[in-house]
């Protein structure tokens, strides 16, 4: 019964996705590769589950439960109101995971993906896209000054490492 339910949902999915129906068939690679990707994504969330409970501290004596110690909150007041926010979460380096918009949770886009990435890799790139201004023009066009619907600005940036 479970297998049987299980290939239902992953074929009805691919469907609402826009796949061909030939596409759903158990031995075509793109329904290989799907249930592959959706079976990685729920024994990644089955550990995240499982983690969050192996950090509770229970009670013996009367059963109550501590929460683990909530996450920092990140501060949202520079944030535009009129602009969506992404899920976020820790990802190891090289691990990915589909884009989740905050409200609902639902996929961003099918082919839009977050990457974790070393620990020394980000100041690396944080100093980089600093040196030549993005990060300003980035700041900029996200919060204060955004790009309307159909608008478009191009720049020309020379790398602060090509001199």
């Amino acid at each position: 019964y479970y297998h049987t339910e299980t290939a239902a949902l992953l074929k009805q999915s691919l469907l609402s996705a826009g796949f061909a129906i030939d596409e759903t068939n158990e031995v075509d690679d793109i329904y290989l590769d799907f249930a592959s990707r959706a079976l990685n994504a729920e024994k990644e969330r089955i550990e995240r589950i499982r983690d969050a409970l192996a950090s509770q501290t229970c009670s013996e004596g009367d059963g109550r439960c501590t929460p683990p110690p909530a996450k920092k909150k990140i501060d949202k007041s520079k944030y535009s109101p009129g602009f969506g926010h992404f899920l976020t979460h820790d990802l190891e380096p090289g691990q990915a995971e589909l884009m989740r918009w905050e409200h609902d949770g639902s996929i961003v886009q099918d082919y839009a993906v977050r990457v974790g990435l070393p620990p020394d890799l980000v100041p690396t790139i944080k100093a980089y896209v600093k040196d030549m201004g993005l990060l300003d023009i980035m700041t900029n066009m996200l919060y204060d000054d955004p790009l309307s619907p159909g608008d478009a600005k191009w720049f020309n940036f020379q790398s602060p490492y090509q001199k």
